[in-house]
C-alpha cells in the first residue's frame, strides 16, 4: 500500500516564523485553498482509497478540498496535530531555536516544554498513528493530510533522510510525498 502525506495549504495571515498553538483558529488562504485543489488533480492518479485528516481547521479545509476533488469521504484524528509546544506556542521560531541551539541533538530530543511534548513524544505519537491508519486501511492507498512539523518528524524514521539533515528541511504548503508500506517496513520514498 501507499501512504500519501500533505501538508496544508498556506494560512490567512500566515506567519511562518511563529509556532503554532495546538487548536488554533487559523484557516486557509485563498493561495491554500487553490493550493489543495492542485495538489487533488496529482492525487487523483495515485488511487487514494481513504484519506485521514488532523481535526485543526487548517487541515479539515485542506482535507475536504481534496475529498471532494477525489469523491470521498474523511476520518478525522486528534493523533496527526503537530507537535504540541506548550508554552512555546506563539514564539518566533527564532528565539525558541536559541533556547534549543544550546542543546546537544539528544537534549533537544528528550526536552518537554512546559505543557508540551518532547521531540521524542511527539515522533512516537506520530508513527504509532501512522501504523495504526495502515493496518485500519486494509491495503487501499492512503492519504494522510497533517501539518509541516508531522512531515518533518517523519522524514529520518520513514523516509530516510538523517536527522541533521531533516532539521534543515521543511516540506512546504500543500506538498506531497509519499512512501510504499508493506506492514513492517516503508520503502521507495518520493516526493511530489
Amino acid at each position: 500500500m501507499k501512504i500519501v502525506f500533505v501538508r496544508h495549504g498556506e494560512l490567512e495571515g500566515e506567519n511562518a516564523s511563529v509556532l503554532h498553538d495546538v487548536d488554533d483558529l487559523v484557516s486557509l488562504s485563498e493561495k491554500g485553498r487553490n493550493t489543495m485543489v492542485s495538489a487533488s488533480t496529482a492525487l487523483k492518479s495515485m488511487e487514494i482509497g481513504t484519506i485521514v485528516s488532523s481535526l485543526e481547521i487548517r487541515t479539515r479545509e485542506s482535507a475536504e478540498i481534496i475529498a471532494r476533488e477525489l469523491s470521498l469521504s474523511v476520518r478525522y484524528t486528534d493523533e496527526l496535530q503537530g507537535r504540541k509546544w506548550g508554552d512555546f506556542a506563539g514564539k518566533s521560531w527564532y528565539e525558541v531555536s536559541k533556547f534549543l541551539s544550546a542543546k546537544t541533538l539528544e537534549e533537544r530530543y528528550k526536552f518537554i516544554p512546559l505543557q508540551g511534548e518532547s521531540w521524542e513524544q511527539f515522533e512516537l505519537r506520530i508513527l504509532k498513528v501512522v501504523e495504526a491508519i495502515a493496518k485500519d486501511t486494509t491495503g487501499k492507498n492512503v492519504c494522510i493530510i497533517s501539518h509541516g512539523s508531522v512531515i518533518r518528524v517523519l522524514l529520518p524514521k520513514i523516509f530516510g533522510v538523517p536527522v541533521e539533515e531533516s532539521l534543515k528541511m521543511y516540506p512546504e504548503y500543500g506538498s506531497i510525498r509519499s512512501v510504499e508500506y508493506n506492514g513492517q517496513n516503508y520503502t521507495n520514498p518520493s516526493v511530489f
